[in-house]
């Protein structure tokens, strides 16, 4: 099965073009306050722990790319390392599973080796289209086509009239 992380995630990360560029790094806008944050130190990283104003879940912040040469800005969360795991955590009580599953699923990698070998395995995954078209002309006919004959089939006859494709 795909996905072999069990919690939700978000991986991001940054290439900057220069050392310069390095000093800047990620930077983050909650949409919330954040209500707390406490640092966590496992498997040899300083990852954080943060909780938001009215939401019950946390985030834990797992660094696993570079560290920046020097963060611009240390109150940004997000400034010490060029690529982030951004996990969901139901309860605290969720911490070290969830940072031992991402350490687990990682096996070591970079960040372009991770994000390499999950698009392989969506790849693997992705059912494979029956339906070949001969070039984009007749992809869009068909798009189109089948776009008219939903539309009709809701019961608006005259669908035909009311659709352009770009």
């Amino acid at each position: 099965m795909p996905f072999g992380l069990r919690a939700a995630a978000l991986v991001v990360s940054w290439e900057p073009g220069s050392d310069k560029a390095k000093q800047d790094g990620l930077y983050v806008e909650w949409s919330r306050p954040v209500r707390s944050r406490r640092i966590v130190r496992m498997f040899g990283a300083e990852m954080q722990l943060l909780k938001f104003a009215d939401i019950a879940e946390s985030l834990l912040l797992i660094p696993f790319g570079p560290k920046q040469i020097k963060p611009a800005r240390t109150e940004q969360l997000l400034s010490g390392s060029l690529a982030w795991a951004l996990v969901s955590l139901e309860s605290d009580d969720e911490l070290a599973q969830a940072a031992k599953d991402f350490k687990t699923w990682q096996a070591g990698l970079a960040q372009q080796a991770l994000a390499k070998r999950e698009i392989a395995e969506i790849e693997r995954w992705r059912v494979k289209p029956t339906v070949h078209f001969t070039d984009e002309k007749e992809r869009h006919s068909g798009i189109r086509a089948k776009s008219c004959s939903a539309l009709r089939r809701a019961g608006n006859p005259t669908a035909s009239d009311e659709i352009t494709m770009a």
